[in-house]
């Protein structure tokens, strides 16, 4: 048996109801028999055919997901396509690496078909037209559907290619240029798993596998080792294990594990956190766990069986393997490592990892320099034969003459000595780095730093260096340009690589011109200067970079910092009489009104005074069109004071964000107008007077007297924020288990020596997530704590806090308050539910009860100590509102009206208000991160986020403002200067309409009160708001048969980008 599909054949007829399950990187599982991969690998097959796919025709792979990819491949292997297993970009294809290296692939192997996956299609497209590939020779998974066969279906019979042809490409290096294209035959694949078996019994096991399947070590060495063997497969995403790699042993226990591998870093990561753990473990199933990928180090590797034996792992467990893309993967076997003295050879003073004995059938021998073969002990270059040896590089006749030589031995680029029978490589023979399995030459690398502007040309070196447990790392060295900050020099390198390589630099560290060590002939001396590095030699350097990394940190925080400010209206006159509804609960302001308005009780302009209670219910009957409302003007008392008074109760503040939202779900203008003093008839008589003008303004307003004013944003200056936190203080942080309190106490505990004591809900003892983020916390210091108490509970916090105030003997410092409920992934999936006419009052409360109950009881014990300040954690969402956040948006507008009164009654809170934080927090995973960026809404990230919170501690500020841009005209027109005059357009309107143009067009203009006129027109500047952009996607779809996301409307919400996207799914 010579070919892979006869070996698929086999598995049918022996084992069809074993199967892999799939394990995704959001942990999601899906298990699929072999017999059903076979079926719907069959299904596609024909589909690739039908689609122009022929025998020995290359098919390259970009596909992300593991079944997926799984059932392209034996859909190929069935078909006689022959799949170029290549990295599928991480990020957007065009920007990245692997963009650039699909693009150089494409045109090398003559422009053969790409499969995509169908999530990633409409980016691939858009690369093809940047890059030249055809846009029909893309394909993506989902086209063609099942083509389910009800369980009914036969291999292909003809055999398409024979057991030499080439079956498959893996792609190796050439990174700056184009990469070696590895040709593998089915010969060479089954050849190996035939010589397995003559020396493993792999038969029934179960397998683990969570490296990539493009890599022959995911794809041959795990998946088909298991497949032939009738294992049950565990496939599981990269991502899912390394968020957190103690994973892997969760999964080994659960599946009952008998085999796995990754390379031997990851057995190094994972001994460190499992001794970080007090979890007990069984790992008694297992039986092999392949170390290989990279040069396994006997120490760590020993250290990490003695460490897991009292889990039940068997003292020979770790098991030492050597294979490369050219050997399909592992043909040398160490069996007997063990914690002993097993499994090593010594070699002028050091220990080395003997790789093992090859496997029946294949030849190794060490050479010197001349191809004379050595004796054993004697170090020279590792050389290869053998069935499973690549046939060569496709279309590369010069690096093939250099690799092989004239009796047909491959040189594998390694340096070493045979031991018994046993290979023990030493280092490198060639100039060369490995990085995840896959070898770079430094000169390569070397070369694209070198070109940098920041850097010396010439004083660059890039060395595999072995760190203090005995991992690999690749670093760079080099001699920044004259006149060059060396930190701005540093980021630019490690920045570049992984742009243009997508190779992760463990560091660039930059160096004297007299440390980067040079021969005479001006050579870089890469041994020396490892050497040095491993001694400790640069030590100073790195800690004095990290030092000075930290002091710049702040010339990385964008320029998005606002404060609150109020600005005094000019307006003049009675202005016209216009008759008002009064629903107004103060008799004595109720008179005044009546005697100083004209009013009317069916008129749409409505006056309101009293409890949120009150205005909540008359909103909702407003949003149910129960009644009818053209504008509301909510009066308060002396919500928002602006001089210095006495102490008093702030009874709200909620009102102002219930507003906005009301606004924006309701198209009506809704203004709060604040009066200091309900008995003040001076007052009155300006409220009057200002809402009489006619004007349909909306906004907060204050009335002092004779005088109005408005609350308007203003930029702050990054030198108001001088403060920082309190060093050494005792911290009471509400929610700080979540995203942004996760990050902020990190930050506390790492540069402040904190001692934290956090507050929650939650029953950390039954929640793991929440339970290894307090574990990862006290990993930095064991002075963080949780206690479960509910922060509407004033007194269960108030035992909380003294007694960590006896048990560190001193006050608490600071209150940082950042609890709140739910996230946005939750709330758009049920948003119809929240917006004002259906949300009941229940939601509300639930709101209130942590922001605006636990906001005053936190206060209540700050108020209580002296100089203890209170950090209030708003939400932008309070100041600008937005559809269906009523109940939040009242909720965090209250946090910063709280913190204006008790400032100005000379109390130390402050609010800080964010938009969405990337990833973290209440935005974690919503998949709406980038909503409001078209409208000036930074996605922030969390160290810029918590720096920018750090340096807001010294403003002079009741409330402020991070993640901003006030450069967009949303956010200009709460600014304090004046809104810019429009840019002219009339060179880029819009001449000439096509069909879809004027259907578009017709449907926005449907929508809102604007014409469409220029290509830039921008759906929420011509008047669309929340409602409209979710009313927007159903007229789209009944006019075109497709649909966009609410989403979608608000992340391309002008009208090229609507179109473009709209073309797109039509076509």
């Amino acid at each position: 048996m010579e070919m892979l599909i006869d070996l698929y054949e086999k598995v049918l007829g022996k084992c069809p109801q074993k199967g892999i399950t799939f394990i995704c990187e959001n942990g999601q599982r899906n298990r699929l028999t072999y017999a059903e991969i076979a079926e719907k690998a069959v299904a596609r097959g024909a589909f690739l055919k039908d689609s122009g796919c022929g025998p020995k025709d290359f098919l390259i792979f970009q596909i992300y997901d593991d079944q997926e990819f799984l059932i392209h491949f034996w859909a190929c292997v069935f078909y006689g396509f022959v799949p170029v297993l290549m990295n599928p970009a991480l990020e957007i294809p065009g920007a990245s690496a692997e963009g650039e290296t699909l693009k150089k692939i494409y045109f090398h192997l003559d422009k053969p078909k790409i499969i995509v996956s169908e999530t990633m299609y409409g980016a691939y497209l858009e690369l093809a037209g940047k890059t030249g590939i055809e846009r029909s020779h893309m394909i993506h998974t989902g086209e063609g559907g099942g083509r389910e066969t009800g369980g009914k279906f036969f291999l292909p019979k003809e055999r398409h290619l024979s057991p030499e042809d080439t079956a498959l490409l893996f792609l190796t290096s050439g990174t700056t240029g184009t990469p070696k294209c590895v040709m593998q035959t089915n010969k060479a694949a089954v050849s190996r798993e035939n010589a397995l078996k003559k020396v493993f019994d792999y038969e029934n096991r179960t397998f683990l596998n969570w490296m990539p399947l493009e890599h022959p070590g995911g794809l041959f060495m795990a998946h088909l080792n298991g497949l032939s063997n009738c294992g049950e497969q565990i496939q599981v995403e990269k991502g899912y294990i390394l968020q957190n790699i103690t994973r892997w042993l969760d999964l080994i226990e659960e599946f009952k594990v008998n085999w796995s591998w990754a390379p031997h870093f990851a057995y190094v990561l994972l001994k460190k956190e499992a001794e970080k753990q007090t979890v007990p473990r069984d790992l008694s199933s297992v039986v092999n766990l392949l170390d290989g990928g990279e040069m396994v180090d006997a120490r760590t590797g020993k250290e990490f069986v003695r460490f897991f034996e009292k889990f039940g792992l068997r003292e020979c467990a770790l098991q030492p393997a050597w294979g490369m893309c050219e050997t399909c993967s592992g043909v040398l076997y160490n069996n007997d490592f063990n914690y002993g003295s097993g499994g090593t050879a010594e070699y002028k003073g050091r220990t080395f990892t003997k790789i093992g004995k090859p496997l029946p059938g294949i030849d190794v021998r060490i050479v010197d320099e001349n191809g004379v073969p050595l004796k054993d002990g004697e170090v020279g270059v590792f050389q290869i034969r053998g069935k499973e040896v690549t046939k060569g590089y496709y279309k590369n006749a010069g690096e093939n003459e250099k690799v092989f030589t004239e009796d047909g031995w491959f040189n594998t680029g390694d340096a070493g000595f045979l031991s018994e029978g046993s290979v023990i490589l030493t280092g490198r023979e060639k100039d060369v780095v490995i990085v995840n399995g896959l070898n770079y030459a430094n000169a390569e690398i070397e070369a694209l730093i070198g070109e940098l502007e920041e850097v010396r040309s010439s004083y660059v070196a890039v060395c595999q260096c072995i760190d203090q447990n005995g991992a690999e790392q690749v670093i760079a060295f080099f001699t920044p340009q004259s006149h060059t900050e060396p930190v701005y020099a540093r980021r630019k390198v490690l920045a570049e690589v992984k742009k243009k390589l997508r190779i992760h630099l463990a560091d660039a560290i930059p160096l004297p011109q007299e440390e980067v060590s040079k021969s005479n002939l001006e050579k870089i001396q890469r041994a020396r200067i490892a050497k040095k590095y491993q001694d400790g030699g640069f030590k100073d350097i790195q800690e004095t970079m990290r030092e000075k990394e930290a002091k710049m940190k702040q010339t990385e925080i964008p320029d998005w910092f606002l404060k609150e400010i109020f600005v005094k209206e000019r307006f003049a006159g009675r202005g016209r009489r216009e008759a008002l509804r009064l629903m107004v609960s103060c008799d004595y302001l109720k008179g005044e009104l009546a005697r100083l308005a004209e009013t009317e009780a069916d008129s749409g302009v409505i006056v309101f005074q009293g409890d949120f209670h009150r205005l909540r219910a008359l909103g909702q009957k407003i949003a149910r069109g129960q009644i009818p409302c053209g504008r509301l003007i909510c009066l308060t008392e002396s919500r928002y004071p602006l001089e210095k008074r006495k102490p008093r109760d702030v009874p709200g503040g909620q009102e102002a964000g219930f507003l906005k939202c009301l606004e924006a779900e309701c198209g009506i203008k809704c203004m709060l107008l604040d009066i200091e003093d309900f008995s003040d008839p001076v007052s009155i008589k300006t409220a009057v007077s200002y809402i009489r003008r006619g004007k349909a303004q909306s906004g907060i307003f204050t009335v002092r007297k004779e005088d109005v004013f408005q609350l308007k944003l203003e930029a702050m200056d990054s030198d108001d924020g001088k403060g920082g936190f309190t060093y050494g203080g005792l911290y009471i942080v509400t929610g700080g288990l979540g995203g942004i309190g996760r990050l902020l106490c990190r930050y506390l505990l790492s540069f402040y020596r904190a001692k934290i004591v956090m507050i929650g809900r939650r029953d950390i003892e039954k929640d793991s997530q929440y339970r290894q983020t307090l574990c990862l916390l006290k990993q930095i210091a064991e002075t963080v704590h949780y206690e479960k108490a509910n922060v509407a509970d004033y007194e269960a916090i108030k035992r909380v806090v003294e007694k960590y105030e006896q048990k560190y003997r001193m006050g608490i410092s600071e209150i940082l308050h950042l609890s709140g409920i739910g996230n946005l992934k939750e709330h758009w999936q049920e948003a119809e539910r929240r917006f004002i006419a259906n949300c009941d009052e229940e939601f509300y409360e639930k709101m209130f009860e942590a922001k605006i109950t636990g906001t005053r009881n936190l206060y209540r014990i700050a108020a209580d100590r002296k100089d203890v300040r209170l950090l209030l954690f708003g939400s932008t969402n309070g100041f600008f509102g937005t559809a269906s956040f009523g109940a939040y948006s009242a909720a965090n507008s209250f946090l910063p009206a709280f913190a204006r009164a008790k400032q100005q009654e000379g109390e130390n809170v402050l609010c800080v208000n964010s938009g969405s934080w990337k990833n973290t927090g209440l935005s974690y995973d919503s998949g709406f991160e980038d909503m409001g960026r078209n409208k000036g809404f930074y996605d922030i990230e969390g160290d810029a986020g918590v720096i920018s919170i750090e340096r807001c501690l010294g403003a002079k500020a009741c409330s402020v403002y991070i993640g901003l841009d006030r450069r967009k005209n949303y956010i200009k027109k709460y600014m304090l200067q004046e809104m810019p005059q429009e840019e002219k357009k009339q060179d880029r309107e819009i001449s000439a309409f096509d069909d879809m143009d004027r259907r578009l067009i017709k449907i926005w203009e449907k929508l809102l009160d604007g014409k469409v006129r220029y290509p830039e027109d921008d759906f929420f500047e011509l008047g669309g708001d929340s409602i409209k952009a979710f009313q927007l996607p159903k007229e789209i779809q009944k006019e075109f048969g497709t649909e966009l996301s609410a989403r979608e409307i608000f992340c391309f919400s002008r009208f090229d980008e609507m179109k473009k996207m709209i073309k797109e799914r039509v076509d």
